[in-house]
């Protein structure tokens, strides 16, 4: 089977496409204005029934793949998105950045934070697609932090698809886990 190359959730690499579409450079600042210009309360309604907590400008998805194919992968535009704390922000961020940059804190900071339970799946593929999958499934399986726990087991799915220097022997492990905690385990995150 030919070797994955690593790259952005969503995103191709720059060298793959073509020349009309090169990546186009995006200020934080014109990110947010775009953002902002593209919103609606239909949507920021949408995003709330699902767990999205303001602030957010309600982009939709559509939006969000145009702006991710103008883009590319940015990771410093990604990360500057993330600290706004603006959930359309963060939804971008997500898309455009780099696995193979973001730092072990960086991934850590970003499962823990409190977001719609979608976001929580983009984390976990970027990170299954980082070098530092299999050691943030691990910390994260082990945490008390019930948002890093969740991240785990998307980060354990992602890896499954993704990942094929993890031993089986591993995965066999987490089910073993799963089919021993289960029954306990609080369903849809009413454990607080």
């Amino acid at each position: 089977m030919p070797a994955r190359t690593k790259t952005a959730p969503f995103a191709k690499p720059a060298a793959s496409m073509p020349k009309k579409l090169a990546a186009t450079r995006l200020s934080l600042a014109e990110a947010m204005s775009a953002f902002e210009k593209a919103g609606s309360e239909q949507t920021r309604k949408t995003y709330a029934r699902h767990g999205a907590e303001e602030p957010m400008f309600g982009v939709s998805f559509a939006t969000l793949k145009t702006l991710v194919k103008r883009i590319k992968v940015d990771h410093e535009l990604a990360l500057a998105l993330w600290d706004t704390g603006n959930f359309d922000a963060r939804n971008l961020a997500v898309k455009i950045a780099d696995p193979a940059q973001m730092s072990p804190a960086d991934l850590d900071r970003w499962a823990k934070t409190r977001m719609a339970s979608m976001c929580h799946g983009y984390v976990a593929h970027l990170a299954a697609e980082g070098p530092h999958a299999r050691a943030k499934a691990d910390a994260w399986l082990a945490s008390p932090d019930e948002a890093l726990r969740r991240s785990a087991w998307l980060l354990v799915g992602a890896m499954a698809m993704k990942d094929e220097a993890t031993p089986a022997s591993w995965f066999a492990a987490r089910l073993a886990e799963i089919e021993k905690s289960i029954k306990a385990a609080p369903q849809n995150g009413s454990e607080k």
